[in-house]
């Protein structure tokens, strides 16, 4: 960011806002059948990818909170009037603000859909590198996770090949100005 914000104040005209946003974690619908247990499982897919994560990441996992900021880099950039920074979040630790959803909120995939998706990330994308033999078979990091949210879901009653997911990402709005 240090590179980015003094182009960022070059190219953005004087009262110009700046806005970066990201979406973060995975958050299971309580209205699902056993909404909790599977939240845990998607808990642990991200456990067992934390090696595979780089700053950026970590970064967008954690809803940009360790971002540097204009002012907080080691040479400031004055540009930035600190006083209109705004920081709004959405689903933070599974919590949404009633009626406020990132990203049109709360959506429903099938497990074929969640695989998909989930597979096209970098994290997982690093780990199949690291595991070329567990790609596309039941050893495969997402294929797991997959499983048992299979389980957790005909545990709870649902029937096979009915299982679909509710839920949504959190989600961080960062938004300030350049000086007038």
């Amino acid at each position: 960011m240090s590179a980015f914000w003094p182009r960022a104040a070059q190219l953005l005209k004087p009262g110009g806002s700046m806005a970066l946003w990201t979406s973060g974690s995975m958050r299971v619908h309580p209205s699902m059948p056993n909404h909790a247990a599977i939240q845990a499982a998607i808990d642990k897919l991200e456990k067992v990818l934390e090696d595979y994560m780089v700053l950026g990441n970590r970064l967008t996992h954690d809803l940009y909170v360790d971002l540097p900021l204009p002012w907080t880099l080691e040479t400031p950039v004055p540009e930035f009037d600190k006083t209109t920074f705004l920081r709004k979040e959405w689903g933070r630790d599974g919590a949404p603000e009633p009626g406020d959803q990132f990203y049109a909120g709360q959506q429903s995939a099938d497990l074929d859909m969640l695989e998909m998706v989930l597979g096209t990330t970098s994290p997982v994308t690093r780990w199949r590198e690291a595991h070329p033999d567990a790609v596309g078979t039941e050893r495969d990091v997402v294929r797991i996770m997959r499983r048992e949210i299979e389980r957790l879901l005909h545990e709870a009653g649902v029937e096979k090949g009915r299982e679909v997911l509710k839920g949504g990402v959190a989600g961080v709005l960062l938004m300030v100005k350049k000086k007038a």
